[in-house]
């Protein structure tokens, strides 16, 4: 981004690390102390120019990952650049992990020097990373910058989205009562725009909001949810309408609904597996165990590491049913370890409380 030879600033890095002006904490990659940003602050020519290339390589990344990890979301073609992600899901991931980071500082950036439009694309690309858990605080620390942004341009659509994505942080957080109180936002900045599928998803995440918090307002919410993607006739939105909707009624309809939703995802893994811990919920509801169990190994093989800690949890709920304790406690023992480790402490702390309850 500085237009500089690449052994000069290999050179410059590694005279850094040496008087301990900057760490390399694993190769090729750099921490620079306070005193060197300070400094180069002062420094850099251009730095307006060198900003604006800074945001747009994290961006066109950024983006780039979105598509990979989540290529048929709706918000993506609506609202991000088009962009041809070159890689696999599992390379966008690992460019996250590793970058995320400096993507939060580029978005900080983005919103302190007024690159408003950036800051929206930014966190509506995170998205699909965000969501898998783990980052809830980067989650509601981007998207509110993003409502913020998204408001001071006068963009509705994508004020709305990013409400409904601020509002699954506070989820994340286990704050379902804020959660509630944005997306009550986001639905009234939805209603403004006209547009069927924003309305949809902010029905959508108030409903899950409220199921979170055990309200009976949940599935008059959810059903209308579903409503609405039958008007609408998209595929993908239908399926996911019903596997929410599950997540609300008993057992033998909600059964039904993840059956539909199974046939409409077929081709997305990580959905899938949501559907499967659902299925073995209400299948040990209904007492079908054996079943329950079939489900639960399939998310264990291809579920994402927190729908693999909540099949633990689910099984140890199995195996409590059948009074082997000792298998119960090693499976939160093994869940609490993966929620701690990837950062979900919600799920961290109501496991703990359950193991605690098991004595």
């Amino acid at each position: 981004m500085l237009e500089e030879p690449v052994d000069d600033v290999s050179e410059a890095l590694q005279e850094l690390v040496r008087t301990r002006l900057a760490t390399e904490p694993e190769e090729d990659r750099y921490l620079l102390s306070g005193l060197v940003r300070r400094h180069a602050r002062t420094k850099v020519p251009n730095a307006d120019e060198v900003l604006d290339r800074f945001l747009d390589h994290y961006l066109a990344r950024t983006v780039a990952a979105a598509v990979l990890l989540m290529p048929d979301r709706t918000w993506h073609r609506t609202l991000l650049p088009p962009v041809v992600g070159t890689g696999d899901p599992s390379s966008a991931q690992e460019w996250l992990d590793a970058e995320s980071g400096n993507v939060r500082a580029a978005v900080e950036a983005a919103y302190r020097f007024g690159r408003l439009g950036h800051v929206c694309l930014f966190a509506v690309g995170l998205w699909p990373y965000h969501q898998r858990g783990g980052h809830a605080q980067d989650m509601a620390a981007v998207n509110e910058l993003g409502v913020r942004a998204a408001g001071h341009r006068g963009d509705d659509l994508c004020h709305a989205v990013l409400a409904c994505q601020l509002g699954f942080a506070h989820l994340q957080r286990g704050d379902a009562d804020r959660a509630i109180e944005v997306l009550r936002d986001a639905r009234e900045v939805a209603a403004r725009t006209g547009n069927s599928e924003i309305e949809a998803t902010a029905i959508e995440s108030l409903g899950l909001a409220h199921l979170a918090r055990g309200d009976a307002a949940a599935g008059d919410l959810l059903r209308r949810n579903l409503e609405l993607a039958l008007e609408l006739g998209d595929e993908r939105r239908l399926a996911l309408a019903r596997f929410h909707l599950a997540k609300a009624v008993p057992p033998r309809e909600a059964l039904s609904l993840l059956a539909e939703a199974t046939a409409g995802l077929r081709k997305e893994p990580e959905n899938l597996a949501k559907i499967d811990l659902w299925r073995a919920r209400k299948l040990r509801e209904t007492g079908e165990h054996a079943e329950a169990e079939r489900a639960l190994a399939r998310v264990l093989e291809t579920g994402q590491y927190r729908e693999r800690g909540e099949a633990l949890v689910e099984r140890a709920e199995l195996a409590v049913s059948r009074g082997e304790t000792d298998h119960a406690r090693a499976d939160l023992n093994e869940a609490l370890e993966l929620f701690r480790r990837r950062g979900l402490t919600s799920l961290a702390g109501s496991t703990e409380a359950r193991l605690t309850e098991l004595g």
